[in-house]
């Protein structure tokens, strides 16, 4: 009787582990499928791409053709809609705007804490320019891309100072003491992070 009970006790626990299997069975099957759809159109998205690029100017087939490059060397990091592209190039902001310029994008802009953190992951130690400048009135620090005030929590703190009546342009500054942007001198060559929005 106790035998009895145990076996119908383990054959009720091989059902249900037999019921859950299937269930997850069913489950990892119809993921790998929406995967495996999502892959195929991915892939279809490409090949339309790529077959477009035909009917597109001159400029904007070598603009696609970089963007294209990028994604495959997976150069172009995503954060909200706009992508990234971090260059340790030491460049001055003017020519870092320009080299964004030439392939499509704008020094990055930050909106946001997480956008900061995004880029603080990106860029890691390096500083690097953005698209921020109080060039035209000076201590009103704008986006040049979309011409919005620069928020004031993103500055580390004491920032900006324009040290020597110098700094007018807007860059990272990460490390022991520091969380966030900094002005300096526009002259001053750096790294850079590009944007390029939708």
């Amino acid at each position: 009787m106790v035998v009895s009970r145990e076996v119908n006790r383990l054959s009720d626990e091989l059902a249900d582990v037999n019921t859950t299997y299937d269930r997850h069975t069913k489950y990892i099957g119809s993921e790998v499928k929406t995967l495996s759809d999502e892959m195929n159109k991915v892939k279809t998205d490409v090949t339309k791409v790529s077959n477009n690029i035909q009917d597109v100017s001159s400029l904007e087939r070598k603009l696609l053709i970089k963007t294209l490059r990028l994604v495959v060397l997976q150069e172009l990091k995503a954060f909200g809609t706009s992508m990234y592209t971090f260059h340790t190039e030491k460049l001055t902001w003017t020519e870092a705007q320009q080299k964004c310029q030439e392939d499509g994008f704008h020094l990055a802009e930050i909106n946001n804490d997480n956008e900061l953190e995004f880029v603080k992951e990106l860029v890691g130690s390096h500083l690097a320019w953005l698209g921020g400048t109080d060039v035209d009135k000076e201590g009103d620090w704008r986006w040049v891309s979309s011409g919005l005030k620069v928020m004031a929590s993103l500055w580390n703190t004491g920032e900006p100072n324009n040290y020597g009546n110098q700094e007018h342009c807007l860059h990272t500054d990460y490390g022991i003491t520091s969380d966030g942007l900094n002005d300096r001198n526009c002259e001053d060559g750096i790294a850079f992070v590009c944007e390029l929005e939708p």
